[in-house]
């Protein structure tokens, strides 16, 4: 089975363009033999689910990683063997431990660190953000909503939705490292917009409900006909 790394992604001339730099080099050397593809989104507004889907358009593998463009686990390797094994889905990370400025610029150059410094302290990552592989085809029929723009609330509810239709997935232990850079623009530190959080809710209302999880993401795509490929057996 072959492997695509897919990573939505927009330069900025900035920090998260150097993140990605040092990130892309990473994913490269480690794995050489899987495929890494970028995806943006063609709107100003950033837009998660279109960029993944731009990074799909020449993807090959019936494999995919999907992976922030600050973020890496070592644990990515083992989750995707699970995933070769016959899982649906697995999240090679527990918990996130967001770098500061000065600790990211420092790996970011290669320096010896002998103590990494946090912006916050280590939490559990959200299942569906950060880092995950999937089955392509199962991805394909429960792709994130496009109806989340700018930045939160769709990792949430993406989790909700392939654990409703999926299952829960497996599940590693490594940490999931975060590289600092400046935060989108968004309403609180864990808020997007009254609209992300009204679409999330109506995904925590549809968690552990198979027909209205379905109905829910059918929404958010063109067609429902990838919903209705979902079957019970994709487990």
């Amino acid at each position: 089975m072959t492997v695509s790394v897919i990573v939505p992604f927009r330069p900025d001339g900035a920090e998260r363009e150097d993140n990605w730099h040092y990130l892309q080099d990473k994913w490269s050397r480690a794995f050489p033999e899987w495929e890494l593809i970028t995806g943006d989104c063609r709107s100003d507004t950033w837009i998660k689910a279109d960029a993944i889907a731009d990074a799909l358009i020449p993807a090959t593998g019936d494999i995919i990683v999907m992976a922030d463009a600050d973020v890496w686990c070592e644990g990515i390797g083992a989750a995707v063997t699970r995933v070769k094994d016959g899982l649906t889905w697995a999240v090679p990370h527990l918990a996130v431990h967001r770098l500061t400025e000065k600790s990211t610029r420092s790996i970011r150059n290669n320096d010896p660190i002998q103590t990494r410094e946090y912006e916050e302290h280590p939490y559990e990552g959200v299942v569906g953000g950060g880092m995950f592989v999937m089955r392509r085809s199962a991805y394909e029929a429960a792709p994130i909503d496009r109806r989340f723009q700018g930045w939160g609330q769709e990792d949430q509810s993406a989790g909700m939705a392939w654990t409703t239709l999926y299952g829960l997935p497996w599940r590693g232990i490594d940490p999931l490292w975060h590289l600092w850079h400046p935060p989108m623009e968004r309403q609180s530190r864990v808020i997007g917009s009254d609209e992300s959080r009204a679409l999330w809710e109506r995904y925590r209302r549809a968690n552990h409900n198979r027909p209205a999880m379905r109905v829910l993401v059918g929404e958010g795509v063109e067609s429902n006909e990838s919903v209705h490929s979902i079957s019970d057996g994709v487990r």
